[in-house]
């Protein structure tokens, strides 16, 4: 072609490629706009040069390799859809049997984990010990996922090893390394000993987690270790800890949530002086408009209530992190 080729006949030229199902899914995801210049393309598309068609792909490989992280389905969960359908499940649990049996260890497979699914029924019914160690080396979104799928008890026991665990005796994995192989051949543990912040874990499950979830747990940890407990909730912050913000910070954060149904459902079951501070921080005509939301809410279930709390407490979690505001947690590390 005597001139660069335009982005719709690029990309009809990746259709061709593709098998026809495959094609009918991508183009399922397009805008109106893209599928009217995409169908254009196609049909007036005639390669007459090779090099047009080379360009194409190699443009389409390096944005892949920009990004291969987004772009390309990996994991776990991806060979068990790939072998779905196609694999008898005794075929499909001998292959995952065998999962762990190259050169990575059982750890790094769970950092990228992106569904904890596959070992619910592995770990529901072990030893806290054996969670708290394999949710310290998943995503924290992942560990909130799986300590939500646990009772009560086992909950808080699993929470409180993960926040009081350090690093591991290479010997303790190997123990573990043994009992596993009773049900899953060779889950591999090297002999390095990766080396975990307990605290910082818990509290980046904790973040993850519903406020339900987070209430059952507290309670269960206070009336066992109540000091651990107290240390966990000074390492992190909650719905209630919005009282800590200075009357600027709440300002600004109060700003960025316009859902006013949403912090009405949040104070409803605040404190009394909590609901104070907030209510006392918005502008007259914002507050008046807060109290007839709270009028007419009428009953609502805590956990609707307890949602519209965790939203709040993330966007206030999102602007620290932002350095959009600062939260004073005591000891003397914010000046006034």
């Amino acid at each position: 072609m005597d001139r660069p080729l335009t982005g719709p006949e690029k990309a009809a030229i990746i259709m061709g490629f593709l098998p026809l199902d495959t094609a009918r899914q991508v183009f399922v995801h397009l805008r109106d706009v893209e599928k009217r210049d995409l169908v254009k393309s196609i049909g007036r598309l005639k390669v007459t040069d090779f090099e047009d068609v080379e360009a194409s792909v190699l443009e389409y490989v390096n944005i892949l390799k920009g990004s291969p992280s987004g772009l390309i389905e990996a994991g776990i969960e991806r060979a068990m859809d790939i072998m779905e359908g196609i694999l008898s499940e005794e075929e499909r649990e001998h292959i995952l049997q065998n999962l762990f049996n190259d050169d990575n260890n059982l750890f790094e497979s769970l950092k990228t984990l992106k569904d904890v699914s596959p070992i619910v029924a592995l770990l529901l019914n072990e030893e806290p010990q054996l969670i708290a160690l394999m949710a310290s080396y998943m995503r924290p979104n992942m560990a909130a996922e799986l300590l939500s799928t646990l009772p009560k008890e086992k909950m808080r026991d699993v929470g409180e090893g993960i926040a009081m665990m350090g690093q591991t005796n290479p010997s303790v994995l190997q123990k573990w390394e043994e009992y596993l192989g009773k049900k899953i051949q060779s889950f591999h543990f090297s002999d390095a000993s990766p080396e975990t912040n307990g605290l910082k874990n818990i509290v980046a499950i904790l973040n993850g987690v519903t406020r339900a979830t987070e209430r059952t747990f507290f309670e269960a940890l206070e009336d066992k270790n109540p000091e651990l407990a107290k240390t966990i909730k000074n390492n992190m912050f909650v719905f209630e800890d919005i009282g800590l913000l200075d009357s600027r910070s709440m300002q600004k954060v109060f700003s960025t949530i316009t859902d006013n149904e949403m912090i009405a459902k949040a104070i409803k079951t605040a404190s009394p002086e909590l609901k104070e501070k907030i209510m006392s921080s918005l502008p007259k005509q914002r507050k008046d408009i807060l109290e007839e939301e709270l009028e007419g809410l009428g009953p609502i279930r805590r956990d609707d209530s307890e949602e519209a709390q965790q939203i709040i407490a993330n966007q206030v979690k999102e602007m620290e992190r932002n350095k959009e505001i600062v939260i004073d947690r005591g000891g003397g590390d914010v000046i006034f």
